[in-house]
């Protein structure tokens, strides 16, 4: 035990104050834009904003505080966004934005007649997309179970099974 508190109490083994980022930096980082900062820090523009694991391993201490600090002045840049581009629902964002200012809100210009109506037929159009790209899907099923059934794939019915089972659940007065 007496071996294990000399240890304890040595110098190399105290507790030591981790290197801050300084308010100069936090200064400078603050003044930046949104622009700035991206162009500044390109990490931040990335699927996943931020140094990645390898960047950060060959970090300092204070490196990887001051890049922690980039970050949360970047995420807080972007909350103060009209529209953050990052966001899951920016395209009806722009789209809501552009509806009630008629306004671009990247730019601040006025809108033109095709950008305003997208932006106040928005939901019918992503709706209507969905639903084509669902029809669609449902094209390539189809013809993909046609295809295996004429090159032998039994793991799917052919037509036949298919028409005669829906033949089969209709009522004698819907077959007139």
């Amino acid at each position: 035990m007496a071996y294990y508190k000399k240890i304890k109490d040595s110098p190399a083994y105290q507790k030591q104050d981790l290197p801050k980022d300084s308010p100069v930096f936090k200064a400078s980082v603050n003044q930046l834009t949104l622009s700035q900062l991206e162009k500044a820090y390109p990490y931040l523009t990335r699927l996943y904003p931020g140094p990645d694991a390898l960047e950060r391993l060959q970090m300092t201490e204070t490196e990887r505080q001051q890049a922690d600090y980039v970050l949360d002045r970047y995420q807080e840049v972007l909350a103060q966004q009209l529209v953050n581009w990052r966001s899951p629902t920016a395209m009806q964002d722009y789209a809501s934005y552009i509806k009630a200012s008629g306004r671009n809100p990247y730019t601040g210009q006025k809108v033109d007649e095709g950008t305003r109506l997208m932006a106040e037929h928005y939901s019918w159009v992503k709706g209507s997309s969905t639903l084509v790209a669902s029809l669609i899907s449902a094209k390539i099923d189809f013809d993909e179970m046609m295809v295996a059934n004429h090159t032998g794939n039994k793991n799917y019915r052919s037509q036949d099974d298919l028409l005669g089972s829906f033949e089969d659940s209709m009522s004698p007065e819907d077959a007139k």
